[in-house]
């Protein structure tokens, strides 16, 4: 019978473990109240980033994460880093016979592409990151114990990132180059390849959100973008040609379900909203400037953002507004649903987004705080939305700039009418003389402290603009 491979993270004493030598065939073994079949195999599994340490030594070039906490130190609860960590790199031998007395079957690691190749005008492999990985697969090899490799947990490096990263469609040439080296030399060593660990997080959190690295917070833009690219990086057969013998897999779930038929999008909203279950909340402040004084007010957000070494983002979106009134329990709820696009990246996805619940838990909060959902989707969308029901109030057009601050987004925007079979940019009318100024962040629950940061930030705006709680009728 073929053996099933099951890998677990051993974080507990091995103590725990007894085994009854006296059963032969039908042997098992007692984790407290857990009972595991005889054939059932153990693993121990670590990451490059998260043990490795070494962090720019021996050829090892920078890769985002390195970046993101050195930069951020204050979005890792000890200002920790991974500079140090296990330093498995210098302790990998112990580490092996540690994982042999365990007894394990197999042991997961992940291979840093960022040890392994040097991006310069050659982009060339490094020797002493091949000899490393080299030695582990050897080592392991000799103690009886079965490698499973991850090609990427996680560290881009940074020079890629600094091209667009995850949602630069050139990425998956690189990967592409980077997966052919690891089959090259390590393929007659490793019988089970994992391409990708956990997308999902990789894209909403380090592209949507900007929790984690490379801390970028684009949600319902650069979130799937960097999934598309990801998807297709995984699916390239470039590469595959090169595995001697193995299985090549793929970790995780890449993007949440959505609504796919209108009875089903009409059902997750109710539920969401009578539950309080909707997890994302937006953090808002608004304000306005003047025309005579944006320059200025650009001038200082340059001085005061991350994201302006290059100069400040730039967008032109088209938003449609639409409403849908539904029924639950007998008590009328209007859900307000918005579908924005780029007018300046034509290939960008259309964005759906619901905003409700305004001001929810503390009242008193210097920010106007809201649930909120986003979601990328095709132009489609537009359609489906009449199909459900809903009416369109209102469209408009937006142009202006965005900086980012940690995980803060301003912008600076001038708002436009539009509609009555225009397309969006002719024959516009200006809502306002003055510049839209909007500082906002998309954060899970339980993020209230972000209302303070953002507070302080808005003070530094002064006088220039003051950034204050809007009405929520006037949004």
């Amino acid at each position: 019978m073929q053996k099933k491979i099951v890998l677990i993270y051993l974080f507990s004493y091995i103590s725990m473990l007894r085994c009854d030598k006296n059963l032969n065939e039908t042997r098992v073994i007692k984790l407290y109240d857990y009972i595991f079949p005889f054939d059932f195999e153990f693993g121990a599994g670590t990451s490059a980033y998260q043990s490795d340490g070494a962090w720019n030594v021996h050829g090892k070039v920078e890769s985002i994460w390195d970046k993101f906490v050195h930069r951020h130190p204050e979005k890792i609860i000890d200002n920790g880093t991974g500079d140090i960590a296990c330093n498995s790199y210098n302790f990998c031998r112990k580490d092996i016979q540690l994982a042999k007395e365990l007894g394990v079957n197999y042991y997961q690691f992940s291979i840093s592409w960022t040890r392994l190749f040097i991006y310069n005008d050659t982009n060339t492999a490094n020797q002493y990151g091949l000899l490393y990985y080299h030695d582990i697969l050897d080592r392991l090899r000799a103690g009886g114990i079965k490698a499973r490799v991850t090609m990427y947990y996680w560290d881009l490096p940074q020079k890629l990132e600094d091209r667009g990263g995850w949602t630069n469609p050139e990425t998956i040439k690189h990967f592409v180059n980077y997966a052919r080296l690891l089959f090259q030399n390590f393929g007659h060593k490793v019988k089970t390849w994992i391409t990708f660990s956990r997308p999902f997080q990789i894209c909403k959190f380090g592209y949507g959100l900007g929790i984690y690295a490379p801390g970028r917070s684009r949600s319902g833009i650069d979130d799937y973008r960097c999934a598309h690219n990801i998807l297709k990086a995984h699916a390239e057969n470039d590469y595959k040609q090169e595995i001697i013998t193995g299985i090549l897999t793929f970790n995780y779930k890449l993007v949440d379900e959505y609504m796919t038929t209108p009875d089903s999008a009409k059902d997750s909203l109710t539920s969401a909203l009578n539950s309080n279950i909707i997890p994302n909340r937006e953090y808002l402040l608004q304000g306005s400037v003047v025309d005579q004084y944006v320059e200025v007010l650009l001038h200082r957000l340059r001085g005061l953002c991350d994201n302006v070494d290059d100069g400040a983002e730039t967008f032109y979106d088209h938003e449609m507004c639409f409403s849908l009134c539904m029924n639950s329990s007998g008590n009328p709820l209007v859900f307000p649903l918005r579908v924005r696009r780029a007018l300046d990246a034509q290939d960008a996805p259309y964005q759906l987004r619901y905003i409700g619940q305004q001001e929810l838990g503390d009242k008193n909060r210097p920010t106007i705080v809201r649930s909120s959902i986003d979601v990328a989707c095709s132009a489609s969308i537009v359609e489906f939305l009449q199909e459900l029901g809903c009416r369109l109030d209102f469209e408009y057009t937006a142009r202006g700039y965005m900086f980012r601050k940690g995980r803060m987004k301003i912008t600076v925007s001038k708002i436009c009418k539009c509609g009555g079979g225009n397309k969006p940019g002719e024959n516009i009318e200006l809502i306002s003389q003055s510049y839209l100024v909007e500082l906002s962040v998309l954060a899970p629950s339980g993020y209230d402290a972000i209302a303070e940061d953002m507070r302080v930030f808005a003070e530094q705006l002064k006088p220039l603009v003051h950034l204050e709680k809007i009405d929520y009728k006037r949004l």
